[in-house]
């Protein structure tokens, strides 16, 4: 029966090799080395060992799958044509071995595989750092990090981190779990006799190391107490068990799913995910709009058991009291196109009648607050208001519901902003009509449901105060006119 033994070369010291392993070597009549790439390969061809490496096949292919593939075709096709061949691999054959997993894979039941352990790089970095694995420890190959995630719960190692470009792609993901400083321990030749080297780092360091190449392993140490990133869901269990135990809190012991239930639905579930729910299971003409989902386009305003809200950020628990009725309406004085769609024209006109500009130059704008002193020369513009155009302020205003041509907070606080950065007549007459500021009856219902704490209401007192010190001024400039020989 055709035979393949395959043996562990061990992780690099000539001492560390199996006397087993030699003597198979030393009467092998086909023997072959992954890679002489081994710091004991020159040392067995020095005692008289002939082999011959697949060396040529990392040269010629364009990923490690299909060179572990060839290598794996070409110890079966030898041992079909010799009968027996002796493969050679780093380290235990069992251990981060590819190849020898392919081999396996492929050998079928007309070639026998025998297995000739050895020591691996992972027994010789547990014996450099002196970890004791009981403790837990995960295995990682860091050509698969994306796909491999590090458990913060034990220690990991990683293997392959042969060059930077790898241990850039190591660290990034690393960092997903870990702080930038985390200490990690880079090793390399762990076990060789004059050639280990073991250095702690931290984390954000790891692609900068010089002296890393295909000797090189990454250990990261358990995170529980510092170090971690995020908390994992385990923690959250732990917690969890801790807080319900024999003497845990006395009040999450009480607690049960439909007393929590309020608070879950808090977290996790606001208005707009109940239309949407609608829409999606229940009638799938329902009409609405919405955008961002995080309080920028203003697009989902709607009343919200009669009050104005961005439906994006509202959550159903505050409007929803003792499992009571959610009522959402379209918005107020705006025509109704369709459900839960007005047609905000209106507004857009009067905001755009103002002219309004919500980002102008820094220094020609007149801020209500300090300018930050320490502004540098890429930062010139300064953000004025915070406005979205959402209609919530003219859907609660009692003045626009009585009168269809009232200009409305928005545009009013536009209009206000216009005058405090560059005054003209025209934003003055805007103002100064019976549509302007005069017909706002100062109610402050548009501040109180503001989302972007624009404050309408004050802007509007701010506005009036400005055109009736305008009115003053123009009649003082009228008499001194008229005085004038």
């Amino acid at each position: 029966m055709k035979e393949i033994t395959i043996v562990g070369l061990g992780p690099g010291d000539y001492k560390q090799l199996s006397l087993e392993a030699l003597e198979i070597m030393k009467n092998a009549g086909t023997l072959v080395f992954r890679t002489e790439k081994h710091p004991v390969a020159e040392r067995i061809r020095e005692s008289g060992i002939s082999f011959t490496c697949c060396d040529d096949i990392y040269d010629s292919c364009e990923s490690f799958d299909e060179t572990y593939e060839q290598i794996s075709r070409r110890i079966l096709d030898l041992c079909r044509e010799k009968g027996q061949v002796v493969y050679a691999v780093p380290g235990h054959p069992l251990v981060a071995e590819k190849s020898v997993e392919l081999i396996l894979a492929g050998a079928g039941k007309d070639i026998k595989v025998n297995i000739v352990p050895a020591l691996s790089f992972i027994d010789v970095i547990l014996s450099s750092l002196k970890i004791d694995p009981i403790y837990g420890l995960k295995i990682i190959d860091g050509l698969s990090i994306k796909t491999q995630k590090p458990d913060k719960r034990c220690g990991n190692i990683i293997t392959q981190v042969y060059d930077k470009l790898v241990a850039s792609e190591v660290k990034l993901a690393l960092m997903d779990y870990y702080t930038d400083d985390f200490e990690i321990y880079i090793i390399r030749a762990a076990g060789v006799e004059g050639q280990e080297r073991i250095a702690s780092i931290p984390l954000y360091e790891l692609d900068r190391i010089e002296w890393m190449d295909y000797l090189t392993s990454i250990y990261v140490p358990p995170a529980l107490d510092s170090g971690a990133r995020y908390k994992s869901f385990d923690d959250l269990v732990e917690l969890m068990e801790s807080l319900r135990g024999e003497k845990g809190c006395p009040w999450d012991k009480e607690q049960t799913r439909e007393s929590l239930r309020p608070y879950l639905l808090e977290e996790t579930y606001e208005v707009l995910d109940a239309i949407e729910k609608i829409w999606a299971f229940q009638d799938r003409s329902l009409t609405f709009r919405h955008a961002c989902h995080h309080a920028t386009c203003g697009a989902c305003g709607m009343r919200v058991n009669g009050k104005e809200k961005l439906t994006c950020i509202t959550s159903l628990h505050t409007v929803v009291k003792n499992n009571g009725v959610l009522k959402i309406e379209p918005l107020r004085n705006f025509p109704v196109l369709s459900d839960l769609v007005v047609d905000m024209g209106h507004l857009y006109r009067q905001t755009e009648e103002a002219d309004f500009q919500q980002v102008v130059p820094l220094e020609a704008a007149q801020l209500p607050y300090e300018i930050t002193p320490n502004r540098t020369p890429n930062e010139p513009h300064e953000r004025l208001v915070d406005c979205i155009e959402c209609g919530l302020c003219v859907s609660a205003c009692p003045a626009a519901f009585t009168s269809t041509d009232y200009r409305g907070p928005a545009a009013l606080a536009a209009i206000q902003q216009g005058i405090a950065f560059a005054p003209n007549e025209v934003l003055f007459d805007l103002a100064d009509h019976e549509n302007g500021v005069w017909r706002c009856h100062s109610a402050f219902e548009c501040t109180e449901v503001c989302p972007s704490n624009v404050d309408p209401g004050w802007r509007i007192m701010n506005l009036r105060r400005r055109v009736i010190h305008h009115r003053i001024s123009r009649v003082f400039k009228k008499s001194q006119k008229v005085s004038r020989p």
